[in-house]
């Protein structure tokens, strides 16, 4: 799973360093003032960037920037920050979940004053690498992600902004179970599912809780869960030779592939999605030939634009707000990890 591998790209860089495309875009790099790693995951309709750093002792923090460039770093007592389970919604409220030090994690919400809430799913599990995971949160403040019970097995759940939560499960899932990734307006649920034959497939579930499953033509594992207020969603799926391949599905289920120019055609190279936009402006990753990750976007009318920051050697794309502000992380000559910020 293709996600997995940009996670672990992540913390690779990211600890590691604690221990261009065409057109008039401007990319500027995002670094929190004296830290020795700055990344960045996701960026809301009034530009606030929010991310991980990693500070001169090497411990990581939780930054909120503004769009004045104003950094605020913040910690949930007792834990430290986990990712690329995070989110922003326009009124600067924060969503995530960090590890406490029995390695359990937790959820947390912060409103934009800075008052900070922690939450468990009921049944989460209370062991190592058990427990409660955020993947989203929307305007209205629901939250939605996964736990890992008692038993290892996750589950989905969707969080009200009063704190009530109800969880789900797409019938047929297997042990690894339900993993939702985003939610809009209308409080439709994207993500994945995999079955008990150990394959991945996309789901959707309404706000009435009615749940559609899908898989992409070709496909021999379907990754889906980017859902915009549209109803379209974006993904990515495995081909014959298990490289990777983005999607776009519209909200009539109509699927459209595609690749980023530049992408491999092996295993373990191809194109991935980590993020769309109301206008269904797709962002994210690829990987070439020669194992070499670069971003991209794409327009709603299908043009492709990749895009490195000057002096990268890896690059990651993870999120897109409404104006098409992208943001994400690249790592220089000098294995630095610095956060970076797209503008069309």
């Amino acid at each position: 799973m293709k996600l997995i591998r940009v996670g672990k790209l992540f913390a690779g860089l990211f600890f590691a360093a604690l221990a261009a495309g065409a057109s008039a875009q401007t990319i500027t790099s995002l670094d929190f003032p004296g830290a020795l790693a700055t990344t960045a995951f996701a960026i809301n309709d009034a530009g606030v960037i929010l991310g991980i750093y990693g500070d001169t002792s090497k411990a990581a923090h939780f930054y909120v920037r503004s769009n004045t460039g104003k950094y605020t770093s913040f910690d949930i007592p007792g834990a430290s920050p986990a990712a690329p389970g995070m989110g922003i919604n326009k009124f600067g409220v924060i969503a995530g979940y960090d590890i406490d030090p029995g390695k359990v994690h937790h959820g947390f919400v912060r409103t934009a004053k800075g008052a900070i809430k922690t939450f468990d799913v009921p049944g989460a599990g209370k062991l190592s690498g058990q427990g409660t995971f955020v993947s989203a949160i929307d305007n209205a403040g629901t939250i939605v992600g996964f736990y890992f019970d008692s038993n290892n097995k996750h589950h989905g759940y969707v969080r009200s902004n009063a704190g009530t939560i109800k969880t789900f499960e797409v019938v047929g899932a297997g042990h690894t179970g339900t993993a939702p990734a985003s939610i809009n307006l209308a409080g439709t649920v994207a993500g994945t599912w995999k079955d008990i034959h150990g394959v991945w497939h996309g789901f959707m579930r309404t706000a009435t809780g009615t749940i559609t499953t899908y898989d992409a033509p070709g496909g021999t594992n379907t990754y889906g869960g980017l859902i915009n207020t549209g109803g379209t969603i974006a993904g990515w799926y495995l081909g014959a030779t298990d490289a990777v391949h983005g999607f776009v599905r519209s909200a009539g289920g109509a699927f459209t592939s595609f690749d980023a120019p530049g992408a491999g055609t092996t295993s373990g190279e191809g194109t991935v999605t980590l993020a769309i936009n109301t206008a269904g402006v797709v962002a994210g990753p690829y990987t070439d030939s020669a194992g070499i990750e670069h971003s991209y976007v794409r327009a709603a009318n299908g043009t492709i634009t990749d895009f490195d920051p000057t002096g990268a050697t890896q690059t990651e794309a993870w999120g897109i707000n409404t104006p098409g502000d992208v943001v994400g992380y690249y790592t220089d000559a000098s294995t630095v990890v610095h956060g970076f910020l797209r503008t069309p």
